[in-house]
């Protein structure tokens, strides 16, 4: 938006894409030492561009910068009153903010304490009471300051005021001490604007802070940020004299005043749901008259207007008190909208339990700032505000109002933008709370007096705050579950009994699938979340594909999630997606869908299994800094679980696969006979079929048939030897050298592959039977799977002992295999890599397998070495 504050646009709420920092860059890469030199810069000539501070995301939006305005303006406002420390004044404040500004006096300021001289009169003043004249001169046209800082260098010790009450329509004289502006009037007047104004800024931060692109929490922080403007600049000063920097800072208060309505009703259709359609034009237009309202509030303050001729200056004057009345009409429609979406959102029961929760949480707000907002209502619908000032029996009801946009920030960071409260926020928490409490303490003070307040005797509550606000900051340090008093009492967020009651939950279930609906019930109950779901690693699609979920199901979850290889998340360490920016590319459409807060990465023994999502916590709403260590804890239960019930799915397969093994290996060995012994043996009688004739007539041809089936048979012979060693190779219990030596010859003779074979001659004493049975079959396999399926022309056997181990290398010059086309080997009932896998590790070593496509095939392992040889 390039102008005004606030968007008027439809809000999207797809604010993902701001960049992120990992908090978990490793610690040696966050600890190593860099040279402050630049690239190419001599040393000790630095670069300043490495050096240029940040600028924070939310001061880099409008609305940031219109925080920071709203601040200076602050500050533009306590000074002038600062300023006036020390001068005259006749004990009150005085102003022309409320209507009719066509009135011939001024209107006591609703900042005079009830303690201050102006109320010690009975019957006591109301806050609407106008000062008609001092000493008879009319306030309209005298300049106060001036006139009393005459009235104490004479020694005058008292003036006369001339009072209207407006309500009961009469006139009074009183007589009010002249009095020096102290310090404590300051604080007294002024300290109470500060604070809410302070804690209205600095929700306004919290809250733009949590999410800088989100409508909701940029309209929210633009209607904190100018109800804290027109709390710093209502007090400015004493009295109105229409001086340039007064008229300025009216000014400014009259643009506060008219915006303050368009963005409360702004916000109104916002929360706690947005409206659906968008009335665009509604919004705009309410824009517009709040800035023709500025214009016209503005008239009163030119100080040219009050010296026009009439009627033209009673007609401005009243078009002025119309525009001020327009104001707060809108700021009271706001508020009626806004309690009326609450009050639905609470008795339909068709919203969520979050959103009923939020608000409820709203609607009470609503109430304990009531009387405040009366106030306001009083200039509209005369009476409803009536006795309705800022201080009830000396008690001063304005921190009330600080219960609203506390409440609304507080569901705003938590329930909207799912984030834990910052130390912002508890520092908020800490200044309106001492207030309060101070406050109250000095109305309590106060009903210990006597005569009070016509005694005149200051209430303690500057005191009473700082000392209050001090132990408050320093409780909430400590009270925290990682300060030492949280540590104490073992106060947790969440307990830990939640992390025993998920695994009792699903220990049980040793099915995959089963198991993984399990979980999410269990993570939805547990928890207390409103929806969880598991995603399991497919290797064959190199993907997590969804296994289960519970809760709600709307929006949908992805089906599919497809982490690139190189971008694999650490194991079991939650990433919270309602993190400002997207965490990696392949969580974006999850993150989009703004239903799930946490994600944990599953995995055990190096091996990634899955992921887990958690939704949104309808009890806490968000997951703090233990929250998210409980649900460590549970990733990595979770992982175990899932773990074992697939290597306990993959045992159920074992008798079949063990089945289908020998099958295949019974077909092998019939069709290896069928194909040499039993043709053999077939032409064999027919070969022998001669009687004595034939061998008189033909005795060469004769002894040449026997001799061929001589030479057949022996081969024959031959054949069945080599069946028979391939299936028991006895002499391996008398050298393993000599065994893999036959082995490797007899594979180059059948298949012409040319095998290189290094072994050192201590094998045979640094392996047991066991052993040797589990490096022969894996080397017979590899050279077999090298023949048969690599087309390699080139292997290598390498056998050696190393450090207490007896290390097996098995390499091809062959095409290689890719991840799939294992899968569709294993899945077509080919458990080659497999049975040499479980043979080394059932002979306590280990198994390794790299192929890739066109560079040939590597096959790995070790054994330990033979006792008294390590």
């Amino acid at each position: 938006m390039s102008e005004g504050t606030v968007s008027t646009e439809d809000p999207s709420y797809d604010t993902r894409g701001q960049a992120r920092i990992d908090s978990r860059q490793p610690q040696g890469l966050a600890d190593a030492q860099v040279d402050p030199a630049g690239p190419g810069l001599p040393s000790g000539q630095h670069d300043s561009r490495r050096r240029r501070p940040r600028i924070p995301v939310w001061l880099r939006t409008p609305h940031g910068v219109f925080l920071l305005g709203v601040l200076l303006l602050g500050i533009a406002g306590t000074v002038p009153l600062a300023m006036e420390i020390g001068q005259p004044f006749g004990g009150y404040a005085s102003t022309v903010f409320m209507s009719p500004l066509t009135s011939p006096g001024v209107i006591i300021s609703e900042e005079t304490p009830v303690w201050w001289p102006i109320y010690w009169e009975q019957p006591a003043l109301e806050n609407s009471s106008l000062i008609l004249t001092i000493d008879g001169q009319p306030t309209r046209m005298l300049d106060s300051g001036a006139y009393f800082e005459q009235l104490a260098a004479n020694g005058r010790k008292y003036v006369t005021l001339e009072i209207h009450h407006v309500r009961e329509d009469r006139t009074s004289k009183i007589k009010v001490p002249v009095l020096r502006f102290k310090l404590t009037h300051f604080l007294e007047i002024k300290l109470p604007d500060l604070i809410t104004g302070l804690s209205l800024w600095l929700m306004a931060l919290v809250v733009l802070r949590a999410r800088p692109q989100e409508p909701l929490n940029q309209v929210f922080a633009v209607a904190a940020a100018t109800v804290a403007a027109q709390r710093w600049l209502e007090a400015h000063t004493l009295w109105l004299e229409f001086k340039p920097y007064e008229v300025l800072l009216e000014v400014l208060l009259m643009a506060v005043a008219g915006l303050v309505g368009p963005v409360l009703f702004h916000f109104s259709l916002l929360f706690p749901t947005r409206i659906r359609p968008w009335p665009r034009r509604l919004v705009i237009g309410v824009y517009i008259l709040g800035g023709v309202n500025f214009v016209l509030l503005s008239l009163s303050r030119v100080p040219a207007v009050r010296r026009w001729p009439e009627p033209f200056q009673t007609n401005a004057l009243n078009i002025s008190d119309l525009s001020y009345r327009m104001a707060l009409l809108i700021y009271l429609v706001a508020m009626l909208i806004m309690l009326w979406r609450l009050v639905w959102h609470i008795i339909d029961r068709r919203h969520s339990r979050r959103q009923r929760r939020i608000a409820g949480i709203v609607t009470l707000s609503l109430l304990v700032a009531a009387p405040m907002i009366l106030t306001a209502a009083d200039s509209i619908i005369p009476g409803m505000g009536e006795n309705q000032i800022p201080f009830w029996l000396g008690l001063d009801l304005r921190y009330l109002f600080l219960a609203v946009p506390f409440a609304l920030s507080f569901v705003i960071v938590r329930y909207q933008s799912m984030r834990s409260p910052s130390r912002l926020l508890v520092l908020v928490i800490a200044v309106a709370g001492s207030a309060l409490l101070a406050t109250l303490f000095s109305w309590l003070w106060s009903l210990t007096q006597e005569n009070w307040p016509a005694s005149g005797d200051h209430p303690p509550f500057p005191w009473m705050f700082v000392g209050i606000f001090l132990a408050t900051a320093f409780w909430s340090t400590q009270a925290h579950w990682n300060g030492w008093f949280g540590r104490l009492l073992a106060w947790e967020r969440h307990s830990y009994e939640a992390t025993r009651a998920f695994g009792r939950r699903v220990s049980g279930v040793t099915h995959p699938r089963p198991l993984a609906q399990a979980i999410a019930e269990a993570l939805v109950s547990e928890l207390q979340l409103d929806r969880a779901a598991v995603w399991l690693w497919d290797a064959e699609q190199n993907a997590l594909t969804m296994a289960s979920q519970a809760g709600q199901q709307s929006p949908p979850l992805p089906d599919v999630l497809t982490p690139p290889s190189d971008q694999l998340p650490e194991a079991n360490q939650p990433l919270r997606l309602d993190y400002p920016g997207v965490l990696t590319t392949w969580l974006g459409p999850l993150a989009t869908l703004q239903a799930v807060d946490v994600v944990v990465p599953l995995e055990s023994e190096e091996r990634f299994i899955g992921l887990l999502g958690l939704g949104h916590r309808w009890d806490e709403e968000v997951f703090d800094d233990r929250d998210l260590v409980i649900a460590e804890l549970i990733g990595q239960q979770t992982a175990l679980f899932l773990l074992a019930a697939m290597q306990v799915e993959e045992l159920r397969h074992v008798p079949q696969l063990i089945v289908d093994a020998q099958e295949q290996e019974r077909l092998r060995l019939a069709g290896e006979l069928h194909d040499t012994v039993q043709q053999f043996l077939g032409r064999l009688p027919f070969a022998l079929d001669v009687d004595r004739d034939e061998i008189l007539a033909d005795p060469d041809g004769i002894v040449g048939s026997l001799s061929r089936c001589l030479t057949e048979t022996e081969e024959m012979a031959e054949t069945v030897r080599r069946i028979q060693f391939n299936l028991a190779p006895t002499r391996l219990e008398f050298s393993f050298l000599n065994s893999v030596e036959e082995l490797v010859d007899q594979i180059q003779q059948r298949s012409g592959l040319n095998i290189s074979l290094e072994a050192g001659k201590e094998l045979d004493a640094a392996t047991t039977l066991p052993t040797r049975w589990a490096l022969y079959r894996v080397i017979q396999q590899a050279l077999e799977n090298s023949v048969r399926h690599a087309a390699a022309k080139q292997a290598a056997v390498r056998l050696s002992k190393v450090n207490g181990r007896v290390t097996l290398v098995v390499a091809d010059d062959g095409r290689g295999c890719s991840e799939a086309e294992r899968l569709t080997a294993q899945q077509n009932g080919r458990f080659g890599i497999m049975t040499m896998r479980v043979r080394l590790e059932l002979a306590g070593g280990e198994f390794a397998f790299v192929s890739t496509p066109g560079e040939g095939t590597t096959v790995s392992g070790w054994v330990p070495a033979a006792a008294g040889l390590n």
